[in-house]
């Protein structure tokens, strides 16, 4: 069978149910049957004319055995739906209220305001006589790592020259190779003794602060005579002691802390960029 039902008649039972169980108007619902599944969907009808004609269920469905089996199921999967998508909704809001939280403490953080823009002003002394910055991080970090690059070498808000940032997990056979041959906790530090000359900034990134090749990386970029600088969790980790300047995320949640940094990223991003090239027309980019 197949069909489909639309305005119900006020005291159709297919309107009875539909009411008791979303509570909406009868004049806004609709019921659509196809083979032998069924599905009940619920819309507006604003758009529907006064003059169509209401249908009921007992003239749709010829016998009223059928009708008594169907109404039933058809409440239960629309119950059923209807709990997966509010659980769906309270659960979307709680995690957005946690991002929101901790952003909030971000802003309270007098230390945390304070490290982003000693860093920032860092970055604008380094890029503007002519150095550098490499970033590097695992995982979420690599790629918070390669965004920041990419604000840098790419533009932020507005058409500016080219500024010289590197992130260090993009190059996979150099990734591959010094992981293969020297291990994974040499992948980054062995590219900051490449790559690296004295003056330029490497920028290390890590949720709990703790990662091997990370703080590896520092050490070297330290010997180097490199100014350093970490992202990390509440704590910081190894790498609160290891960097001259640690920007520590209050919270030990990865994803929150992780959001936080991307955040801060595109702050140093904005500052870098309007404190060297003053804040010319904004254009829209990717």
């Amino acid at each position: 069978m197949s069909g489909s039902i639309r305005r119900p008649a006020g005291n159709s039972p297919l309107a009875l149910l539909i009411k008791k169980l979303t509570g909406l108007a009868t004049g806004c619902c609709s019921l659509s049957l196809f083979g032998r599944s069924s599905s009940l969907f619920i819309q507006s009808a604003t758009d529907r004319r006064e003059n169509e004609i209401d249908v009921t269920l007992a003239e749709w469905l010829p016998r009223k055995k059928a009708a008594q089996v169907m109404l039933p199921r058809l409440g239960a999967k629309l119950r059923i739906r209807m709990n997966r998508i509010n659980d769906f909704e309270r659960r979307v809001s709680k995690l957005i209220e946690a991002s929101i939280a901790t952003k909030q403490s971000l802003l309270c953080s007098k230390d945390v305001v304070l490290a982003v823009a000693k860093v920032s002003e860092i970055l604008v002394k380094v890029l503007k006589r002519g150095n550098k910055a490499l970033l590097f991080g695992n995982g979420g970090s690599a790629a918070d790592a390669q965004h920041i690059a990419a604000e840098l070498v790419g533009r932020f808000a507005f058409d500016r020259p080219a500024l010289p940032a590197l992130a260090l997990s993009v190059n996979t056979s150099c990734v591959t190779a010094i992981g293969n041959d020297y291990g994974f906790d040499q992948v980054f530090s062995r590219q900051v003794e490449a790559l690296a000359r004295a003056g330029d900034v490497a920028i290390g990134i890590s949720t709990s602060g703790n990662s091997p090749n990370v703080v590896r990386a520092i050490s070297m970029a330290k010997k180097m005579g490199l100014h350093t600088i970490a992202l990390a969790g509440r704590t910081g980790g190894n790498l609160r002691k290891a960097v001259d300047h640690c920007i520590c995320v209050p919270s030990n949640d990865t994803p929150r802390i992780q959001e936080c940094h991307i955040l801060i990223g595109h702050i140093i991003s904005e500052l870098i960029e309007k404190e060297l090239f003053n804040d010319k027309k904004r254009v829209s980019g990717s």
